[in-house]
């Protein structure tokens, strides 16, 4: 049975991705026009389907990690997922705060936020014994 911290890193986790993906549709507009810009720069070329492919492989990654994480109890897994929260921490909070806060940039911030507390979670102590492999038995309402 799940520790209740590991159950609460889901919920922070999961919103997480779900707030993450709205902003993405919300500012889909705005992130094409900067993708177009750069591949202009660069002389790439990148069209809806790599966004969107992005944007899937995005999604399956942050899965695997909740799976890993929540139901595997991997503490590399754990890791990671620090790891790419201060990466997204370091490249997003500038690019927020840039030119204004509209929309799907407030929704980028709130998803960090939420990814924050979801890593609060990881790092108490009856999800540090989930990771060492301390499992409880389940109780009968599971």
């Amino acid at each position: 049975m799940q520790p209740e911290s590991i159950r609460k890193f889901t919920l922070f986790y999961l919103g997480a991705l779900v707030v993450s993906l709205v902003a993405t549709f919300v500012g889909y507009d705005v992130l094409t026009a900067q993708l177009e810009a750069q591949s202009a720069a660069t002389g790439l070329t990148v069209g809806p389907g790599t966004i969107i492919a992005g944007i899937a492989l995005n999604i399956a990654i942050t899965l695997l990690l909740w799976y890993l994480v929540a139901r595997k109890g991997f503490a590399i897994a754990k890791w990671i997922v620090v790891l790419l929260f201060i990466f997204t921490l370091v490249t997003s909070i500038s690019g927020i705060f840039a030119d204004g806060l509209e929309v799907h940039e407030g929704l980028s911030l709130l998803a960090i936020v939420l990814q924050a507390a979801a890593l609060y979670f990881l790092f108490q102590p009856d999800a540090k014994a989930w990771f060492s492999g301390e499992r409880t038995s389940p109780s009968p309402e599971d």
